[in-house]
Parts: C-alpha cells; structure tokens; sequence
C-alpha cells in the first residue's frame, strides 16, 4: 500500500479523531446528549469539518470500525500465502 501524502494524513486524522470523540462522548453522555457540536468543539474543528466526513453520528461511530477492518484485510494480505488460513487472520487481527 503506498503512503499517503501529507494532506491525506491529516484528513484520515481528522477522521479518525471525530470518530473517536463522537463514541467517547456518546459513551460518558448517551447518544441522545451528544451533539455535532459537542464533537466538533472536542477535536477543535467547525461542525461543518464533521459534516464534510460525516453524514450523521452514527457515520462516525462506523468510522472507527470501518478502519480498523481496512487495518486487519491489509494485515492479512501480507501474511504468507502458505500459512493456514485462520493462523492468517488470527495474526492479521493481532497484529
């Protein structure tokens, strides 16, 4: 996979860091108490910033799981073409 360029690095951040708050704060508040603006106050962006990445809380709240399941399908394609299938994705998810 090749490496994002700077500006790609900083809109993935961004991404990651409004998904973080909006389950962070849904988790001290209840989904119900947490606003755009309460996410976007807490990563320091304008609520227009979280609606250009996101279209509703709970697309931020997938956010998270969506990358981590890009992090482990990356992980498992590097994995040696020999190696038992469920040893692959047992290392892929560790790793």
């Amino acid at each position: 996979m090749p490496e994002l360029g700077l500006r790609e690095r900083k809109k993935r951040e961004t991404r990651l860091a409004l998904s973080h708050a909006t389950i962070r704060l849904a988790v001290e508040r209840g989904w119900d108490n947490v606003t755009v603006e309460d996410i976007a106050a807490a990563v320091n962006v304008s609520e227009r910033t979280f609606r250009n990445y996101f279209g509703s809380k709970a697309e931020a709240v997938v956010a998270t799981h969506v990358e981590r399941a890009r992090r482990m399908a990356d992980a498992l394609r590097e994995r040696p073409t020999s190696e038992p299938l469920w040893d692959a994705v047992v290392n892929s998810v560790l790793t």
